[in-house]
């Protein structure tokens, strides 16, 4: 039977990311949970020349007699997306924000399989934008400096997401959610073998959610580095399946003072085995998991990066 793979995109309080491959007798009730204690135009400016680095293989034989080859060629290269103008900063509570959407923005290839996501906030030289704290060396009150990236996230238009493609929301009508990152610009790399495929006639859109804690408005960059392959090469395709809090919403909802344990479930409609996993939370989450009911299985997944094989 031919092994179907799929990456899973899983979202508590805003991203997290999983990635499945299997048959399809291994479908299951997937459960994603979060335990809280608290209240919780195309713009595209260069995409530079890829940098390649060959993949080399060594196989021995039976006698002994070891071959070495070169299998596949990795390229590597920077997308920047915007500018995007962030408003100043209003008072050192009230952050200057900016929610944006560019439609057709930028792949760093027309006919490939990307292995790698990198995500980053830079301004126009380059630099990194992020936010530190300060404190005030009279008062020793703390406060917030520089831009934060809230929140970014791809879609892909003319493919249907996994749980919010028949929806009728926003989300179903976006295309297929298949990367996404927030502050802590968690790389997204998968195991030798598995990409996520693009296709010339696709065709991308970006959200983001930007936070500016100057009194000066600032403009900044989403830059996105991409590692990935020739269609060509031997790679297994993942498909991308995106489970939220409330999922086809604003990712965002309601708790009580205290203690909470909030589930939400998704009945498996992309039949595979789990590759790849990575989460996030926003203040006050204390876990993300994903059960497999069928078979009574609970994995804590890292807040940054995890593989599930």
């Amino acid at each position: 039977m031919r092994r179907i793979p799929v990456l899973i995109t899983m979202v508590v309080l805003m991203v997290a990311m999983l990635a499945i491959v299997g048959s399809p007798a291994q479908a299951a009730t997937t459960t994603g949970t979060t335990t809280t204690t608290g209240t919780g135009t195309t713009g595209t400016t260069g995409i530079t020349s890829p940098v390649t680095s060959p993949i080399t293989t060594s196989a021995t034989d039976a006698t002994g007699t070891t071959t070495t080859g070169t299998t596949a060629t990795t390229l590597t290269t920077p997308v920047r997306y915007g500018p995007f103008t962030i408003p100043a900063a209003s008072s050192d509570d009230m952050p200057g924000m900016l929610e944006q959407v560019r439609l057709g923005v930028t792949k760093p290839c027309q006919d490939c399989y990307i292995t790698s996501f990198k995500p980053d906030l830079i301004y126009s030289d380059g630099s990194t934008a992020n936010v530190s704290n300060v404190t005030d060396p009279y008062t020793g009150s703390v406060k917030q400096s520089g831009v934060m990236l809230h929140h970014a996230v791809f879609t892909n238009q003319f493919r249907s997401d996994a749980t919010c493609g028949s929806s009728g929301t926003l989300w179903g009508l976006a295309g297929e959610r298949f990367f996404a990152a927030g502050n802590e610009r968690t790389t997204i790399g998968f195991p030798a073998g598995y990409g996520y495929r693009v296709r010339w006639w696709d065709s991308w859109n970006l959200l983001v959610d930007l936070m500016n804690h100057e009194t000066q408005p600032k403009s900044v960059y989403v830059q996105v580095t991409y590692t990935y392959t020739s269609a060509s090469d031997p790679v297994e395709p993942l498909k991308p399946v995106w489970l939220d809090i409330d999922n086809c919403g604003d990712s965002e909802y309601s708790i009580p003072y205290g203690y909470s344990d909030t589930h939400w479930d998704w009945n498996v409609n992309v039949p595979g085995n789990v590759i790849a996993a990575a989460a996030h939370v926003h203040g006050h989450g204390i876990a993300v998991e994903a059960t497999n009911e069928s078979r009574g299985v609970r994995r804590s997944v890292d807040l940054k990066r995890s593989w599930i094989r």
